[in-house]
């Protein structure tokens, strides 16, 4: 099914425009919230502070990334059939809002494996919840904003957002002293939840027309689950994603090696804070542009900036220079690789919303997200064992998947320029 708004440059409709601002401003709050949430970040120094077992703290990226990813195939077909999907997007952001509220007392109340283990429990809730928004908000931004303004929107939801977890980490690096402070963390928590429940509150606004989709054949597991077979413009595209999420599994080997050098200080966490702030305010704008034009191309380079720089990483860290013995350098690394990886997620989304019609977007979400929630808990734990020995070791897996991304990205299509 063609879309209505594929003509090139659309002026906006007054209901666009509307629609363009609930939106901006909605997922400004969330991703603020997940900045804030961030397990390679935030819940990693948190459930080091709590004196998990290293074994857990392991599992919080693949299970964050791939719990909301797995169920998606399995409930794409209900979601379908509700008549206006920011509903089903609004219950999953409060869901994920009250799942982040209840981390709170765990961090100022337990501690050690206890403590971990809910934090992971409620970060499975958290991720189910999550998995529900990944699969509706697509289908929303399909709905709502036409063409060639899909990664304008996300760019600058990106960015807003970046800035202001920029300024809060400059206040955490600046005001927290040197010592760990669950206080600080379990404050930090308590704003991702509350900016959570502001996001899901605020979409309830938008004007989404009703449009019910019916039961079909093609509604069951199986058939959606055969497009990897039936389409092949598909299937290269998951392939290509699945390359590239390297970008996302790396980052916390960088935390892992700059929290070794900070010794644990919380100021340390502020910095890197900032440094993921900065790079998603400067560079979204700049990916959701390129990502109008041609969004094959976004991935293409994001994933070949994430691969070179693990590569320099490794050579570096193997070499023992004293470069690499500071906060800042690795505040820098951290800088770099977060641009990398906001290249990635604006282009691969942006890639799916203009790859499929409104009949098949939701079908192409649920399987390619389904796929990628198996692999990611593969490569995790293939990454955390490699880790065990040296995080120099999942440095180098997964700067290999980036740089492989990128190589068979040139085989995609492009899709976004209207023809």
């Amino acid at each position: 099914m063609s879309e209505s708004n594929d003509t090139p440059n659309p002026k906006l409709t007054r209901e666009q425009r509307h629609n363009f601002l609930v939106l901006l401003i909605s997922h400004i709050c969330t991703k603020i919230g997940d900045g804030l949430l961030n397990p390679k970040t935030t819940l990693t120094w948190l459930m080091t502070a709590l004196a998990a077992p290293s074994f857990l703290v392991g599992l919080l990226v693949p299970i964050r990334e791939s719990g909301s990813m797995l169920p998606q195939i399995f409930f794409s077909g209900q979601l379908r059939r509700i008549n206006q999907r920011k509903w089903a997007w609004l219950a999953g952001a409060w869901l994920q809002g009250f799942a982040v509220a209840a981390m709170v007392p765990v961090a100022l109340l337990l501690e050690g494996a206890i403590a971990g283990g809910i934090i992971i429990a409620l970060l499975i809730v958290f991720s189910f919840a999550r998995s529900i928004c990944s699969l509706t908000g697509k289908e929303i931004l399909g709905r709502t904003i036409p063409k060639q303004r899909r990664g304008r929107l996300s760019g600058w939801q990106s960015s807003t957002s970046g800035l202001i977890v920029l300024g809060i980490g400059l206040s955490l690096g600046k005001w927290a002293g040197e010592r760990p402070t669950l206080g600080i963390l379990a404050a930090l928590l308590t704003l991702s939840a509350f900016l959570w429940l502001l996001g899901g509150l605020l979409v309830a606004w938008l004007k989404e027309k009703p449009q019910r989709s019916e039961a079909k054949e093609d509604d069951s597991v199986w058939a959606r689950a055969s497009l990897l077979v039936r389409d092949e413009a598909f299937r290269r595209f998951v392939i290509v994603r699945s390359l590239m999420m390297g970008s996302a599994l790396i980052t916390p080997y960088y935390v892992i090696l700059a929290q070794q050098r900070a010794e644990g200080a919380i100021g340390a966490l502020g910095y890197l804070i900032v440094a993921t702030g900065l790079a998603q305010w400067v560079s979204s704008p700049f990916w959701g542009r390129l990502a109008d034009r041609s969004s094959r191309q976004v991935m293409l380079r994001a994933s070949l900036l994430a691969g070179a720089l693990g590569a320099l990483v490794f050579a570096l860290e193997w070499l023992r220079l004293d470069l690499m013995q500071h906060t800042w350098t690795f505040a820098a690394v951290l800088f770099v690789s977060v641009i990398a990886h906001s290249g990635i997620r604006v282009g691969r989304k942006t890639y799916v919303v203009d790859m499929a019609g409104d009949d098949m977007r939701g079908h192409y979400v649920a399987v390619s997200n389904t796929i990628m929630g198996v692999l990611l808990l593969i490569a995790g734990a293939l990454g955390a064992l490699a880790g065990t020995f040296h995080p120099l070791a999942a440095i180098a897996l997964f700067s290999f998947l980036c740089l492989s991304g990128s190589f068979f990205s040139r085989n995609l299509e492009e899709v976004t320029t209207n023809k």
